[in-house]
C-alpha cells in the first residue's frame, strides 16, 4: 500500500496560519495604495495604440470582485497585429478576493487549456526577468495564446501560492497588500503560435514599464 506524503498539506495549512496572523496581527499598520485608475493607463505605448476599450462581463466581475479592471484592444498597425491587455486589480488581499488564473474565467466562456508552460520574460525597467505562464486555449476550431502574471509594485509571480506568501512581507515591511493579474492574450491564426508568442513578447517588453510605474 502506497503511504501519501502529509508535508504539502501541512505546509499549506502552515502558510494558511501564517497568513491569517499576519493579515489580521498587522492589519492596522495597512493602507489601501491611491494607484490611479486603470483608466489613465496610456492608450498608446511605442507603436501600439489603444483601438478598442472593452467592458468585463457580468460573470467576470462577479466571479473577481475586483476593486478596477482595464481591459483594452492594442493595435500595432505597421506590423498589422493586435493583443488584448487585461489589467485586473485588488487593493487590499485581506478582504477575502483575489485573482484568479485564466482557466477560471475563460474556461467559463467555452475556451479549453491545451497546454501551459512557465516562462521568464526579459523586460526595460527591469533586472529580473517577469515570472509568466503561458497557455494555449481552443474553442470551436479556434486558437488562442495568453500570457499572464500577478504583479505587485515591485514583483511578478507566476504562480498565486508566491503572491500570498509575498503578501505577507508586503503588509509587514510596506503596508500594502494589493495585487493585480496582468493577462496579455492574441489570437493563433492558421496555427502559427510562435508569431502570437512574438507579438506578445514584443507588447511586454514595451508595456511592462508602464505598468510598473502605474503600481507604484
Amino acid at each position: 500500500m502506497r503511504v501519501i506524503s502529509r508535508f504539502p498539506v501541512l505546509a499549506l495549512s502552515l502558510v494558511f496560519a501564517v497568513q491569517c496572523t499576519a493579515y489580521y496581527g498587522f492589519a492596522k499598520r495597512e493602507f489601501i495604495p491611491q494607484v490611479r485608475p486603470w483608466t489613465e493607463f496610456p492608450d498608446r505605448i511605442g507603436s501600439w495604440t489603444n483601438v478598442q476599450t472593452l467592458t468585463p462581463t457580468a460573470m467576470e466581475l462577479n466571479l473577481l470582485h475586483p476593486d478596477d479592471v482595464l481591459d483594452r484592444l492594442y493595435g500595432d498597425k505597421t506590423a498589422k497585429r493586435s493583443v488584448n491587455l487585461v489589467v485586473v486589480y485588488f487593493s487590499t488581499l485581506r478582504q477575502g478576493r483575489a485573482p484568479h488564473p485564466p482557466p477560471d474565467c475563460l474556461g467559463a466562456e467555452g475556451w479549453r487549456t491545451t497546454y501551459v508552460v512557465a516562462r521568464k520574460i526579459n523586460s526595460p525597467g527591469t533586472d529580473v526577468p517577469i515570472s509568466a505562464s503561458e497557455y494555449l486555449f481552443k474553442k470551436d476550431g479556434n486558437e488562442m495564446l495568453v500570457v499572464f502574471w500577478y504583479q505587485t509594485a515591485t514583483h511578478t509571480f507566476q504562480q498565486s501560492f508566491m503572491y500570498q506568501l509575498n503578501a505577507i512581507s508586503g503588509l509587514v515591511m510596506r503596508g500594502r497588500t494589493d495585487i493585480a493579474l496582468v493577462r496579455i492574450a492574441s489570437p493563433v491564426r492558421d496555427e502559427r503560435i510562435d508569431e502570437a508568442r512574438n507579438s506578445i513578447d514584443d507588447f511586454v517588453k514595451v508595456t511592462y514599464p508602464a505598468l510598473q510605474h502605474h503600481l507604484q
